[in-house]
């Protein structure tokens, strides 16, 4: 099974591809960009092929905590819905919304923990990232891509315990 993980955002959006294993991708890509690659129309697709199992899409859904929001939030919550539309339009398959704070439980036991935590967490059960010559497996990730890593190894943890 494979977990296609998006840490969505208003102009550009994170991908990660996870399969229990190993890192397949790690990108952040235009959202019209990674709308074409869920749809499998761009000659060269940046994500790994979905032949050979099961694949889950899960994205970090919007929660609203109480306070004001503005444009950007409702942006990334549009594209949080076309991706999903993307995916179950070309697939079929199971699209996963999974909130931060899930994953902050997930892996720091505590959903208040910060962004440096739930990093932190991922170090420590996977070891250092490493170097360009003795690559560890979070070697290269950077940016929204250790969310969407979090994201990705929450879901793939806990895929027994959710129903679709």
């Amino acid at each position: 099974m494979v977990i296609y993980a998006i840490d969505p955002g208003p102009s550009k959006s994170a991908v990660v591809t996870w399969d229990g294993v190993a890192i397949g991708a790690a990108q952040e890509m235009e959202n019209q960009v990674l709308l074409q690659a869920l749809r499998w129309t761009l000659p060269e697709n940046p994500l790994p092929d979905r032949e050979g199992g099961a694949a889950i899409l899960s994205i970090e859904k919007v929660a609203s905590y109480g306070m004001p929001v503005g444009a950007m939030v409702f942006e990334t919550v549009w594209w949080s819905g076309r991706f999903a539309e993307a995916w179950f339009g070309t697939t079929g398959g199971i699209v996963a919304r999974v909130e931060f704070s899930d994953v902050r439980l997930h892996l720091c036991r505590v959903r208040n923990a910060k962004e440096s935590n739930v990093r932190r967490a991922i170090l420590d059960r996977f070891g250092p990232p490493g170097t360009k010559k003795a690559r560890g497996l979070t070697y290269g990730l950077k940016g929204h891509c250790w969310s969407a890593f979090a994201l990705a190894v929450t879901t793939y943890d806990r895929r027994d315990e959710w129903t679709w």
